[in-house]
């Protein structure tokens, strides 16, 4: 997989996640004598496969940054976190 490719999919990864939270906390407001329109159970259990899948991508992803080399600052991953520096220091 290209780190292209792993970038989209780790945005869907997180989209999913929100989406499992947001169905999870409606899920879990229902009232008195009602059941919830899903089982939360069921949500935990396709949250933790996502979650998962999500954590190895990540890992993944950083691996490469940290093997790429890159040219002023060593390695992509030295270049991401300088590039967070300077966004801080433009946000201050």
């Amino acid at each position: 997989m290209k780190l292209a490719e792993a970038l989209i999919l780790r945005g869907d990864l997180q989209k999913s996640i929100y989406h499992l939270t947001d169905r999870m906390s409606n899920n879990l407001k229902v009232q008195e004598d009602e059941h919830p329109a899903e089982e939360p159970s069921s949500i935990m259990e396709e949250f933790d496969k996502v979650n998962l899948e999500l954590t190895e991508l990540i890992q993944s992803i950083h691996q490469t940054n940290q093997l790429t080399p890159f040219e002023v600052y060593g390695s992509l991953t030295n270049a991401l976190a300088k590039r967070e520096e300077l966004i801080r220091r433009r946000d201050f």
